[in-house]
């Protein structure tokens, strides 16, 4: 019996303990919260330092023609793009990154497959804040392609490839963020550095780097250069303006270079715009256009129809595509 008062006293002890602790509970609960709601209005959550983005796009066009009198071919291409960003911003700093890739062929008629975009660009910038403004930066891109490129119509001559070339670049200067859409980055002082891992590519001399050397028989005496360093100056320019807010997004990036040491006034251009709109929740179009001159990059024409490129030099490189199709895009 005593075993059993015991647990009885402890039982009861245990009961009035849980009935006095709520009934101060609900005692705390009646009373006023007029401070503690002005507290809570005061408290606001810091604002996440970062952001990320996300999006994916495939996007497909087709011609179909039978019995036309008009003339013409069938045609069918498709392109796939994924876009990565993040920024970070917290105190003094700010870490802004982007990872670009895009591939897409095209068939017209019977003919093979062809290339129409294929590209990875990557660039990674940080900075530290010198007035409300304006911020001391560094700024680190890399360029390249994924798979062979040829001569188009002539589809066993390859002239690009991965890493051939491929542009590494390392710049050091003020970026000016006027607003959260708009960056201006100056860079007195940029190194850019091509590389050309074919090695039938650099013996061409393709892309800047130095060629192979031949003695009067043709024979290789020494094997051209894979890379080929460059100092100047950057100006680099990137836009995001929402046309319609959420519905049609403006991208552009514009790059200057300059090369210090050889030909500083020709200025290298590269011009990227991108316009998406978004038509509902999974449809949408997409228009790319690109622009580039090179000073390096050197373009054969026929200068006497004899149907063989005699003159290589500079000229400006355009790209459009435009396409309608998937698009998802999450943002965390």
């Amino acid at each position: 019996m005593n075993h059993y008062l015991k647990i009885s006293r402890v039982a009861a002890g245990t009961t009035i303990c849980l009935l006095t602790f709520t009934n101060m509970a609900s005692g705390q609960e009646n009373l006023p919260m007029k401070d503690t709601a002005q507290k809570t209005d005061t408290v606001k959550a810091p604002p996440k330092p970062w952001k990320v983005k996300n999006e994916i796009s495939l996007t497909f066009s087709q011609v179909s023609l039978s019995n036309w009198v008009a003339g013409g071919e069938n045609t069918i291409s498709g392109n796939g793009h994924y876009g990565f960003s993040s920024s970070y911003k917290k105190g003094h700093n700010s870490w802004d990154n982007t990872f670009d890739i895009a591939y897409g062929q095209t068939r017209q008629g019977s003919s093979k497959n062809l290339k129409n975009d294929d590209r990875i660009d990557i660039s990674s910038k940080f900075g530290r804040k010198a007035s409300k403004k304006w911020f001391y930066s560094v700024l680190a891109t890399f360029k390249t392609q994924m798979f062979p490129g040829y001569n188009y119509p002539n589809d066993s001559t390859i002239i690009s490839d991965w890493l051939a070339p491929g542009y590494l670049g390392l710049s050091v200067g003020m970026d000016y963020k006027p607003s959260d859409i708009l960056s201006i980055f100056l860079s007195p002082v940029s190194g850019r550095l091509t590389v050309v891992q074919r090695q039938d590519l650099a013996n061409e001399g393709s892309y800047g780097v130095k060629g192979a050397q031949y003695d009067t028989n043709g024979n290789l005496i020494k094997k051209g250069e894979n890379y080929r360093y460059e100092a100047g100056g950057l100006i680099r320019i990137q836009l995001i303006q929402n046309i319609i807010k959420e519905k049609i997004i403006w991208t552009s990036k514009l790059e200057l270079f300059s090369n210090y040491v050889k030909t500083a006034q020709n200025i290298d251009v590269n011009w990227e715009n991108t316009v998406e709109a978004k038509l509902n929740s999974w449809l949408t179009a997409r228009f790319f256009v690109q622009g580039i001159y090179d000073d390096n990059a050197r373009i054969g024409t026929d200068t006497n129809n004899d149907g063989i490129k005699d003159k290589f030099t500079p000229n400006i490189q355009l790209k459009e595509l435009f396409g309608l199709g998937i698009g998802i895009k999450w943002v965390k």
